[in-house]
């Protein structure tokens, strides 16, 4: 009987999971796209468009429901869900000017230490043992995956104020999606994205090189990415701890790498996989795939 609880328990943490993975996966795959939009248009327009396209589909699918649903309290959470996005975001793509690609990475994805931290001051407690060791192995692959170097610079706190934001949308995410529809709150995320993108767009504006492949790069990244993403993205975290959704993220810049050394940019040419980054991903996979195992496993109810 006791087993068959626990199995019911764990049974909606898995799917999460599962659903994170996926997301995660996907936008990790097509990270080299964002990449290849500025070769078209500026970091600003592309978010822009990206947001603004993705926000019209999110209309389009859940106006109805958002009508019917209105209220301050979900518009409140969905909104400011969108600015824990959105800040990010632009941060990340602003510190590029200053730091390199590793050092962005490496620092920007540090929410899976600062979720943790955060979760234990709110509780008052000490983390436990498996944690610190889950969060340390974690920090050692992905130290070994970026092969950071010169952390002392601007753009590297631009990029930690990144990792606070993306920190706290993960623990809000948990929070208000116990309060209301993962579906909606989703769906005014995204629009907020792309209402809050069109001001900062403005003071930068750029045009756009229209073409085959650039409808294609918003398809697969606003369409997809953004609009079905974010909505699925939401579902999961609604079924996970914040701490699981922050270790998973790094699933992200994982297969950014895979998608790097797969797809072709524009000139026919693809990234090489150097060995540290190899070496990180055996590590960050082995280190996710032992907690996972360990706390979403039918008997697993107090691993961490």
């Amino acid at each position: 009987m006791e087993y068959r609880a626990a199995a019911r328990l764990c049974a909606p943490r898995a799917q999460g999971a599962l659903l994170l993975c996926a997301v995660e996966i996907y936008w990790g795959l097509t990270t080299v796209f964002m990449q290849f939009a500025l070769a078209y248009t500026s970091s600003a327009t592309y978010i822009m468009l990206r947001f603004t396209i993705a926000g019209g589909i999110m209309l389009l699918l859940f106006s109805r429901r958002l009508w019917a649903n209105r209220g301050k309290r979900l518009l409140l959470h969905g909104f400011l869900l969108g600015v824990l996005q959105l800040v990010p975001m632009e941060c990340t793509v602003l510190a590029l000017n200053y730091t390199s690609a590793s050092n962005s990475i490496f620092i920007a994805q540090l929410a899976f230490i600062l979720v943790p931290l955060m979760e234990c001051a709110a509780r008052r407690k000490l983390p436990g043992r498996f944690l610190v060791l889950t969060a340390c192995g974690l920090l050692i692959g992905l130290a070994v995956f970026t092969n950071v170097s010169d952390l002392a610079n601007p753009g590297n706190l631009i990029c930690f104020v990144a990792a606070v934001f993306n920190s706290l949308s993960i623990l809000a995410a948990r929070r208000f999606t116990r309060q209301d529809s993962p579906l909606l709150l989703g769906a005014i995320q995204v629009i907020s994205c792309g209402v809050l993108s069109i001001p900062v767009w403005l003071l930068c504006r750029d045009g756009v090189r229209w073409c085959g492949e650039m409808v294609l790069i918003l398809f697969l990244t606003a369409a997809v990415g953004s609009a079905g993403g974010y909505l699925v993205y939401l579902i999961g975290q609604s079924r996970s701890e914040p701490v699981t959704v922050s270790f998973l993220s790094l699933l992200q810049p994982v297969f950014a790498m895979v998608g790097a050394a797969l797809i072709r940019n524009p000139q026919g040419q693809t990234e090489p996989v150097a060995w540290h980054m190899v070496a990180g991903t055996a590590i960050i996979l082995s280190v996710l795939v032992n907690y996972i195992r360990r706390t979403h496993a039918p008997a697993a109810g107090k691993a961490v």
